[in-house]
This record gives C-alpha cells, sequence and structure tokens, in this order.
C-alpha cells in the first residue's frame, strides 16, 4: 500500500468533525465535543497532549451542565478516559511482534488488502457494502454513537460527509473477491495519527482484518517523516 499522509490542523479536523454531524464548539481558543445536552469533552486529538488551558468560567456548561479534560494534577482527577497509545512507531517491525501475532497478521494478508478508498468504484462500494460492513458491525456490538447510519440514507449522507475532508485516511479492507470488507478512518494531526473509526462484518474480524489494518496503519506512520 502506498500512501501519503495529509497533515491536519486542529481548525481542520473540527472542521471535519462538524461535517460527520459531531456538535464542536470553540470556547476561550479552544475546541470542545459537546458528547450530550450540556456535557462537553475537551477536543480528543489534544487529550494526550495539553491539560485544560481556560478558565471553567469560559465554559457556557460550567454553571449548568458538565466537561471533562486533562488536568495537569492527576491527584486533581475524577474521571479517566482510555487510550491505547503507541510510541516508538518509527521501529515498528513485524517481525519483532509475538509469533501468534505474526502469524495472525500473515493469515490475513492471505485473505485481505487493504488499499485508500479513493476512486469513484471504491466510493460506490464505500456506500454499497462498506453498509453491510457497518450493520454486521452494529449487530455485533450494538454500538450506540451515530447508530442512525443503521439506515441506508443515513449511512451513505455520512460516507459524502466523511468525504469532504480530503485529508482524512480512508482506508479499506477488501476480500480476495474486492469486496469491501472492513473501513478505517484516521487523521494525521501534529505528529499523532489519530485512529478514529473501525469497522468490519463480524466473518472478515473473525479472519484478522483488523489485525492486518492496525499493521498497516502502524507501518504508514513508521515510514512517514517527523
Amino acid at each position: 500500500m502506498s500512501v501519503a499522509l495529509q497533515q491536519m490542523t486542529v481548525d481542520e479536523f473540527a472542521e471535519s468533525r462538524i461535517a460527520v454531524g459531531d456538535q464542536v464548539k470553540k470556547f476561550g481558543g479552544v475546541f470542545w465535543v459537546c458528547t450530550s445536552k450540556l456535557f462537553f469533552r475537551f477536543f480528543r486529538p489534544l487529550l494526550l497532549h495539553e491539560a485544560c488551558p481556560i478558565s471553567k468560567s469560559e465554559l457556557p456548561a460550567a454553571q449548568l451542565g458538565g466537561f471533562q479534560c486533562v488536568v495537569s494534577d492527576p491527584g486533581q482527577a475524577n474521571s479517566a478516559l482510555k487510550f491505547l497509545v503507541l510510541d516508538d512507531v518509527q521501529n515498528y517491525d513485524l517481525a519483532k511482534l509475538r509469533y501468534d501475532r505474526r502469524l495472525l497478521i500473515k493469515n490475513a494478508a492471505k485473505k485481505f488488502s487493504i488499499k485508500p478508498i479513493e476512486e469513484i468504484q471504491d466510493i460506490t462500494q464505500f456506500k454499497a457494502q462498506g453498509f453491510q460492513a457497518y450493520c454486521s458491525f452494529y449487530e455485533r456490538t450494538r454500538y450506540d454513537y451515530k447508530s442512525e447510519r443503521i439506515r441506508r440514507e443515513n449511512y451513505c449522507r455520512w460516507v459524502d460527509s466523511v468525504l469532504k475532508s480530503r485529508k482524512t485516511l480512508t482506508l479499506g479492507g477488501y476480500d480476495q473477491r474486492t469486496e469491501l470488507r472492513a473501513l478505517s478512518l484516521s487523521y494525521w494531526i501534529g505528529h499523532t495519527l489519530y485512529h478514529s473509526t473501525f469497522f468490519a462484518d463480524t466473518a472478515a474480524l473473525r479472519q484478522g482484518v483488523g489485525e492486518l489494518m492496525f499493521h498497516h496503519l502502524r507501518g504508514l506512520v513508521s515510514q512517514t517523516p517527523g
């Protein structure tokens, strides 16, 4: 797979998330996302890097509602979010993984290929076969975020919104019949690749398409300067 990562500014990332329906707001020069009525969370790409730089009084939910952000002193924290963070990615090497992980990825590579979704034919598959993969994902997980995509017309509108940003890294996992079985969305912000979205149909997931996708993402980052 040959693809160049396109770096996004935080403003561009905010615009891309607004396009797909996220309630992103800017207060005190800082982006926040409204996750539910009157509850705000520090915009995700910054969660790993910065403590909250503005005062509580600058948030509209300070008096009625709530918010969650990074604090510089862990002793002041009253909640937590879990992230899978991989550093030293420049030295990623499949040969250094455990034998069972290597075997899973190698076997998956015999069944699937990973490539960017760019051409008109890819976009058609994104809407048709991607919808089937999403439905399988939803039936398996009942993941509620943007679950209105379980309706085909809503899913297609979401696809159109995703494709408005040319800097979004959109990858598909294709089987040997070139059918789209998995989808991944990532954003290159600063020096971090933020992997935002992944779904696959249940059969492809059991055959390791998720591990193969993650392997390609790590390899892509390892080959990207900076």
